[in-house]
């Protein structure tokens, strides 16, 4: 989201939630959270390092995701849970990008991490119902 017309476009949809990156927004998150909440939304403010934590809580994120490739050098890191329950004792903490099986998705629920955001390895999987049933299995 980077103009309040999305978040219009997003309510008109159906959408209950929107991403907020902070590395786009930066100090505009907050405005941009109170916006979405005011339609309906709940906003998933997203960080790529701990140096835009303060813009998410600034914004009161509930939910907060933290991107593990550096969308600049696209890079992929291993981002930790510990710091961000820190920050965000009650958020759902999100582990996004990087996840490329099953058992990438298990360690991050594993290493503290509430839900996990699947993409590409979801989309390119042969049998998606499988690969997420892996995952599952996996943690019980």
């Amino acid at each position: 989201m980077i103009a309040e017309a999305q978040l219009a476009e997003a309510e008109a949809s159906g959408a209950e939630a929107v991403l907020l990156i902070v590395r786009v927004l930066k100090a505009h998150t907050a405005a941009f959270a109170d916006a979405a909440r005011a339609r309906g939304l709940e906003p998933l403010v997203e960080l790529h390092d701990l140096t835009e934590v303060g813009f998410a809580q600034a914004a009161g994120a509930r939910l907060v995701g933290i991107n593990a490739r550096d969308l600049s050098t696209f890079n992929l890191g291993v981002p930790t849970a510990g710091p961000l329950r820190q920050a965000f004792p009650d958020a759902v903490l999100i582990r996004e990008s990087g996840l490329a099986t099953p058992e990438d998705a298990q360690a991050a629920l594993r290493a503290g991490f509430d839900a996990v955001l699947i993409g590409e390895a979801l989309m390119r999987s042969a049998d998606p119902r499988d690969f997420l049933s892996r995952i599952l299995t996996g943690l019980r």
